[in-house]
């Protein structure tokens, strides 16, 4: 199978595409470079080129919220069944508020999964609570732009080694 690398950086609405490699070398050589300069981390993305694949696959969303020092959250999830093709399934958003009347983490997964819908939200919810435990463990960092790249970069390779 043939396949391209895409170099993007960014998130949320600042998500883009610096350019696309047909050789994983040099498109690993590139993302040093740049991220050796500073300023924005780069990543390489994986497509597949040419190619139709018939996915079987449910997608979940796991959403939960949690209060500093609260013992409780909340947590939600629902299956989606069919999307267009224009929806991002893989997807890892984190959020941490630091407002004087409250101090909140939330964070959303977006994955597709096969097999055991209870085992794989029991799987999520295991990556929730270790996200929330170094949130409210490491406040001073995580509050900070940096310090949400660096949780998120985490547990998005978290989630992304449940099977």
């Amino acid at each position: 199978m043939k396949e391209v690398y895409v170099i993007t950086c960014g998130c949320y609405s600042d998500y883009g595409i610096e350019c696309i490699f047909t050789d994983i070398d040099k498109a690993n050589k590139y993302v040093e470079l740049k991220n050796n300069s500073g300023g924005d981390e780069y990543r390489v993305e994986v497509y597949p080129l040419d190619e139709i694949v018939f996915d079987s696959s449910k997608i979940i969303e796991v959403k939960a919220m949690k209060e500093l020092n609260n013992d409780e959250y909340e947590f939600n999830y629902k299956i989606i069944d069919v999307v267009d093709e224009d929806f991002d399934v893989n997807r890892t958003w984190v959020d941490v508020e630091d407002y004087s009347h409250k101090k909140s983490s939330k964070i959303t997964l977006r994955r597709k999964f096969k097999g055991d819908e209870i085992n794989v939200v029991n799987k999520y919810k295991k990556v929730i609570e270790d996200y929330f435990f170094k949130v409210e463990a490491n406040w001073d960092l995580y509050k900070t732009y940096e310090g949400r790249k660096l949780i998120e970069a985490e547990t998005k390779n978290n989630v992304d080694s449940i099977k």
